[in-house]
């Protein structure tokens, strides 16, 4: 089956993006800078969220191209398609992130970014996983 060809340099640019505002984050963690401090975590949060989004968005329409979903669905079941498809590994870790995706939605300051700091490293390698697997299917 031929695939359609998605142009997958703006997630790739997003998860760049991410891990510079992960590694920032660990030299300012223990700052006594407190602005500096503050914009760091609000960067990160920011990049957290704009990539998340990112990544369900790509997964929608790659299933949309290649005819497995012919409509918006839920984000559980895009995740769960997704699975499906051989590109994520575990819709339950998928649902780890949609959920401190909302959370940071609605909470500020240090909660939302211990919780995103705490998911970044599986965040971020997951994500690249994503990616590798649309590529992979790109060519």
């Amino acid at each position: 089956m031929h695939q359609k060809i998605l142009d997958l340099a703006k997630l790739e640019k997003a998860l760049k993006s991410f891990d510079r505002a992960v590694k920032a984050s660990q030299k300012v963690l223990n700052s006594k800078e407190l602005d500096i401090k503050e914009t760091v975590r609000a960067g990160l949060i920011q990049n957290f969220e704009f990539t998340f989004e990112l990544c369900w968005k790509f997964i929608q329409r790659y299933l949309e191209l290649n005819n497995q979903i012919s409509k918006i669905i839920p984000k559980k079941q895009l995740f769960r398609e997704a699975f499906e498809n051989g590109l994520i590994k575990n819709p339950e870790t998928w649902f780890e992130y949609l959920e401190a995706r909302n959370k940071t939605a609605h909470i500020y300051g240090e909660e939302a970014s211990d919780i995103v700091y705490a998911l970044s490293k599986k965040f971020s390698k997951d994500a690249k996983e994503l990616l590798r697997n649309l590529d992979k299917i790109n060519e």
